[in-house]
């Protein structure tokens, strides 16, 4: 029996509406401080997104077997059938009638600006869904993505304790984490995900420098800069230390999502493009190109992690 991946992460609405007209011929500069303005949407859809959900789709796409830990409110039980049925484990998607499910409420104009609210709901208790539900010796990897905060605080201090490997990819959710914060789940992180802005806050916000963050312990991808790196520090006489950085964030397309390029793009969570939503869709053509390769290669995920004598590998199934 092939082992589960944990995903941990956002399960979300996207509500999208199109305005036919633009801001700026409704907002008065010298009236910012008092804005009262009301827009006629002639276009609304609603999708079924998050970053968990659209992790776990895109895994099943690949023959893999991932399990959402995450919470909804009452209005997302429809939505956890609907990811049962696709071959999603659930168990610990947990549903809080007492609250309404994570949704995004955005309205873009003419020019492809865009006013957006989100509502967090259900996702600030999602820290109630357990890591350690699953035994260890089923579960392969695990990926803590944009959450509520203590959320991705427990479930990484969680896939530490319980030694299973996950990546840590922080996305929107960066602004949430001090530098000490961030410090903490970077060291315990078997890989970590940013693309270039975020790697540029995270520097900024840790005070590491690019060398000193490749120290911390975890893989860097989605760099757009160069494809690898050898990081020259040998702490204590020891062996070049590797890590590995991606050209583009679809790059890492053969891990099967992961919250690393998937379905969105760096517009990603909650359905910031409104022409893509944030619903998962047919795989982008590289996954459909070579699904039979990536299917056979997900038993050794394509991800590169740097292990302990500095070597570039994939990871153990």
């Amino acid at each position: 029996m092939s082992r589960y991946v944990l995903i941990s992460g956002s399960v979300a609405f996207d509500t999208i509406m199109v305005f036919d007209g633009y801001f700026k011929d409704h907002i008065l500069p010298e009236r910012v401080h008092q804005i009262n303005v009301s827009m006629l949407t002639p276009q609304l859809k609603r999708e079924s997104g998050g970053c968990a959900a659209n992790i776990a789709y895109n895994l099943t796409l690949l023959g893999g077997h991932p399990a959402i830990v995450a919470a909804v409110g009452a209005d997302g039980a429809g939505y956890v059938e609907q990811l049962k049925k696709r071959g999603i484990d659930t168990r610990q998607l947990l549903v809080l009638p007492e609250y309404f499910t994570p949704q995004a409420f955005i309205t873009t104009d003419m020019a492809a600006n865009q006013i957006a609210a989100f509502h967090p709901g259900a996702m600030n208790e999602a820290h109630r869904a357990r890591i350690d539900a699953f035994p260890a010796s089923e579960v392969s990897w695990g990926i803590v993505s944009p959450d509520g905060k203590q959320a991705m605080v427990e479930h990484a201090q969680q896939f530490a304790d319980a030694k299973i490997p996950f990546i840590f990819d922080p996305g929107q959710g960066m602004p949430l984490f001090n530098g000490d914060e961030l410090k903490a789940i970077v060291k315990q992180a078997t890989a970590l995900t940013l693309n270039d802005y975020e790697f540029g806050m995270l520097c900024n916000k840790t005070g590491w420098t690019e060398a000193e963050a490749a120290e911390a312990g975890a893989s860097l991808s989605g760099r757009p800069d160069r494809d690898h790196q050898a990081h020259p520090h040998q702490p204590g006489g020891g062996p070049h230390r590797l890590w590995r950085r991606l050209s583009c964030r679809t790059a890492v397309w053969p891990f099967a999502g992961l919250g690393l390029g998937q379905v969105r793009t760096h517009g990603q969570h909650h359905g910031r493009h409104q022409d893509r939503g944030s619903r998962p869709a047919e795989p982008p053509p590289l996954a459909r190109r070579h699904r039979r390769s990536l299917c056979r290669r997900l038993r050794q995920p394509a991800l590169v992690i740097r292990n302990e004598t500095g070597r570039l590998h994939s990871p153990a199934p």
